[in-house]
């Protein structure tokens, strides 16, 4: 996303950024197919439409593993390496620059558009200013709701230097160990699971489970980047893994396509309606696991070239993935401003096909508008807060 980084040369079995960067791409382009179902559907549409829509939340399931990998690894790596923890206030300072001056370009046009009362309190509006507004559904529902994964990202971000020092305490100084590491994620995927069992079963509404029910989404993320850093590539003896692109897309379409076969994870669009906990912790751990297979093809890959590969890393590929956090961002808005615009009658729908063709093409202007913008102040600002000397690291948020 931004700033851009140019693609690097790899080892057979070293991690393929390229792929990543082309995962991400496919992952926001695939948001605009069941975006644009709700939009046609009034934001109420049928039970299979609704099980449509909610597949968009599996490829934003890659966006949160591939960013708790890409962040975690260079926690690890300091620690791994026996060096000081990283400075928070460079960590969140970068983490800002980098996803704010996009994401407040967008919430001042996307407030009109989508006719949004975000103005209409103080406090609600200074935290959907920040995106942490997932404290109650009002304030949620004062920003644009697809940024909802933002949110839950501005959580990790606070979380991820919390984790860095607690696991350093457990481990002791100057220790890096595989197993205990991989032991606290268990410990996180555990809590986060046993949170939404209680937010469920006490009633609460989803909306305030949303900083923490992804806590076993975001172990996924970290424990690659415990692998990835305890098992380096080329190092005799290492056991680092090997997983085939096309073979982990195969298990990931067929995870998918079995929950939709199911008809398990029908779920109300409407985020304020109550959904049955099994419900949830099904959709939850098949996007996550389907997820973490594609993540996992290009952290560990084995070194052949496939087809998916070569589509992912071609450059339409690449110029998606340094695009997809802007494509991820005014897919909704733009979505909904053409069809009002080209609405029969200014009143009806438009149909699927014709919405979601000028969709994709503008959403891609849009995005690469908004990245020329926004790109500049963001570099501009990392070189003025704490930390500005520190190399740039990839996100998959932003």
């Amino acid at each position: 996303m931004v700033p851009s980084v140019a693609p690097t040369s790899r080892s057979s079995n070293a991690v393929n950024h390229q792929g990543l960067w082309g995962l991400r791409g496919l992952a926001a382009g695939l948001l605009l197919l069941p975006h644009v179902a709700v939009v046609v559907y009034d934001f109420n549409p049928s039970v299979g439409i609704a099980q449509w829509a909610t597949l968009s939340t599996a490829f934003v399931h890659i966006f949160l593993i591939q960013s708790a990998y890409l962040l975690g690894r260079g926690f690890i790596r300091r620690q791994a390496a026996g060096q000081p923890p990283a400075s928070t206030r460079a960590f969140l300072w970068g983490r800002g620059t980098r996803i704010y001056p996009g994401y407040w370009l967008m919430l001042v046009i996307a407030v009109p558009i989508m006719h949004l009362a975000i103005w209409s309190n103080p406090i609600d509006t200074l935290a959907a200013f920040f995106a942490v507004n997932v404290y109650s559904i009002p304030a949620l529902l004062s920003a644009p709701i697809m940024v909802w994964c933002l949110q839950v990202e501005v959580g990790f971000y606070l979380l991820l230097p919390v984790h860095d020092r607690l696991s350093r305490k457990l481990l002791g100084p100057g220790r890096f160990a595989e197993g205990p590491l991989l032991t606290l994620l268990v410990m996180y995927a555990v809590i986060g699971l046993l949170f939404v069992t209680m937010v469920y079963v006490g009633g609460w509404k989803v909306g305030y489970t949303w900083p923490f029910a992804y806590l076993n989404t975001f172990a996924l993320g970290l424990g690659l980047a415990v692998v990835d850093i305890s098992r380096p590539a080329g190092v005799p003896g290492s056991r680092r893994p090997r997983l085939n692109a096309n073979w982990s897309l195969f298990f990931s379409i067929l995870i998918l396509a079995i929950l939709l076969a199911s008809r398990l994870d029908v779920e109300a669009v409407n985020i304020t309606e109550p959904v049955a906990l099994w419900q949830s912790l099904l959709r939850r751990f098949a996007n996550d696991l389907a997820a973490f297979f594609l993540v996992a093809a290009f952290v560990f890959p084995d070194g052949r070239r496939t087809v998916f590969e070569s589509l992912l890393t071609s450059r339409p590929g690449i110029w998606l993935g340094q695009r997809s956090f802007q494509i991820y961002l005014w897919n909704i808005p733009v979505i909904i401003q053409l069809d009002r615009w080209f609405g029969p009658g200014g009143t009806e729908h438009l149909g699927y096909l014709p919405l979601l063709a000028m969709s994709y093409v503008s959403c891609f202007v849009v995005a690469e508008v908004a990245h020329r913008l926004t790109n500049p102040v963001v570099l501009w600002l990392r070189t003025r807060g704490p930390g500005s000397s520190v190399a740039p690291v990839a996100s998959a948020v932003g």
